[in-house]
């Protein structure tokens, strides 16, 4: 008898040394409304974390940061570590991650110990100590861990579309600030233009040259062109606004800033921009189609797992008894007798599922082609009407508005006619921006299509882990 309790005492130490070691602790991490909301007003380019990352995917923007002149390729680098969409597209990636932990748990054996005693009084205390030992069978472990890393896979393409969509969202609103700077600009001159006509229209109507309606007709169109420069200085504030949102930073963080305005000035030629080059590029880079695979390859390793699950686990279940004084030993295995279930619904879900996968890819993969093709003719229709946008008001200005200042220089026409020109000269410069603004949003749409930069701008795309292996900010 002394020597089943001293067993039992064993083995039940045993099993709390074993579930005690190796314990996982709570941490608690509790958020504060008020700090988060302080640290995201006081994010600034001076930020070490900022200056660090800079340096570890661009070491020659480094060199001059932070920078005095905003470029969009700054402004995506900013985005890429301020902005939330991409920190929460990293942490799916944490959690799908943690799954393939979960995946690959074994099963643990569960043990069971009684004691009790009899009316015998030869022998009167009664033991018994179980042991069950699960055996996964027919690979089912290895399935599930495949599945899970599969899923992994699918988020860090996630997070990769998270990411170029950041990128889309920073470069659409560079484009509209930049564009509405341009706007400025142009109807500034306009303004001023008009504002000249209209003395020089009061001057002529104080000496009886012009009648009073076209005093008046001036007066409205400089008082237009007024309103209108309010306007687009609304414009240039909410595209700043938006600029800032897209590059997770208060808009305060971006005053003092230039911008260079000047980038995409020239749209790029057409020769650089074959279907079947764009395409190409499409098709190797679009990440929801690399997503599309991915998941496909997750919907077929769940099909393995559910077809392994036809064959049922085994469990070992070794005993000790004590009973009357005699030490008993038991073995033997125990396991499911799949009669009236062979797992047929499962197998057929996941089949489905995996059909599912595969159709939506080849939907994916139809609708990217048509994407492409669509986006490429967009941009040749503004392309053209920018080559002859900018034509007309290269003409304008090169030719008839200077021959026009000459002229009024050896006096042979006066000011308001040169006043005259100019307006012909910014009416067709802002066709031009018009135009230009055109194939900028062809250019993005394109971009978007094909899901890569078609430029020397480089997209910041994250890896999915770093050398240490840990996920990167």
């Amino acid at each position: 008898m002394c020597g089943g309790k001293q067993f039992i005492a064993s083995a039940s130490l045993g099993v709390l040394c074993v579930v005690s070691s190796g314990c996982v602790h709570y941490r608690a991490q509790p958020i504060v409304p008020n700090q988060s909301e302080s640290a995201f007003q006081q994010r600034s380019l001076d930020d070490p974390g900022l200056a660090a990352f800079v340096h570890s995917v661009k070491p020659a923007v480094s060199r001059n940061w932070p920078p005095k002149i905003l470029s969009l390729e700054a402004a995506t680098l900013i985005a890429a570590y301020f902005n939330p969409a991409i920190s929460l597209a990293r942490s799916r990636v944490g959690t799908a991650e943690a799954a393939i932990v979960t995946a690959g748990g074994r099963l643990n054996p569960t043990a069971a110990a009684a004691a009790g005693y009899e009316t015998l009084s030869s022998s009167p205390v009664v033991l018994r100590f179980e042991l069950s030992l699960p055996i996964e069978t027919a690979h089912k472990r290895s399935y599930r861990i495949l599945e899970a890393a599969k899923l992994a896979d699918v988020a860090r393409m996630e997070w990769k579309e998270a990411s170029w969509q950041v990128y889309s969202q920073v470069r659409d609103a560079w484009m509209d600030y930049i564009t509405a700077v341009e706007d400025t600009e142009a109807i500034r001159r306009e303004s001023k233009i008009q504002t000249e006509v209209v003395s020089l229209m009061q001057q002529r109507l104080s000496v009886g040259e012009i009648s009073r309606p076209e005093w008046n007709q001036s007066r409205v169109a400089a008082s237009r062109a007024a309103v209108d420069l309010n306007a687009i200085q609304g414009q240039v504030a909410q595209a700043r606004l938006r600029l800032a949102s897209a590059m997770g930073v208060p808009e305060s963080t971006l005053a003092g800033l230039q911008f260079a305005t000047t980038e995409y000035d020239s749209p790029q030629p057409m020769k650089q921009l074959r279907l079947g080059r764009v395409q190409k590029a499409g098709l190797l880079n679009r990440l929801d189609i690399q997503r599309s695979l991915l998941e496909y390859a997750a919907a077929d390793a769940r099909l393995h797992l559910e077809i392994a699950r036809q064959y049922p686990d085994i469990q070992l279940n070794p005993g000790y008894d004590f009973d009357e004084g005699i030490h008993k030993f038991t073995f033997g295995p125990s396991f499911p007798v799949p009669v009236w279930n062979r797992n047929q619904g499962p197998i057929a879900e996941a089949e489905a599922r995996r059909s599912e996968a595969k159709a939506r890819f080849i939907a994916l993969q139809q609708k990217a082609i048509s994407e492409m093709e669509e986006s490429l003719a967009q941009y040749r229709s503004a392309f053209l009407e920018f080559q002859e946008a900018d034509g007309r008001w290269s003409a304008i200005q090169k030719d008839r508005e200077r021959s026009m200042v000459r002229a009024v220089q050896l006096g042979q026409d006066d000011r308001l006619a040169l006043d005259a020109v100019r307006l012909q000269s910014v009416e067709a410069q802002q066709a031009r921006l018009q135009a230009l603004a055109k194939t900028r949003a062809a250019w993005s749409g394109l971009e978007d299509a094909v899901q890569a930069p078609l430029d020397d701008v480089q997209w910041i795309a994250p890896q999915a882990k770093s050398e240490n292996g840990r996920l990167p900010h």
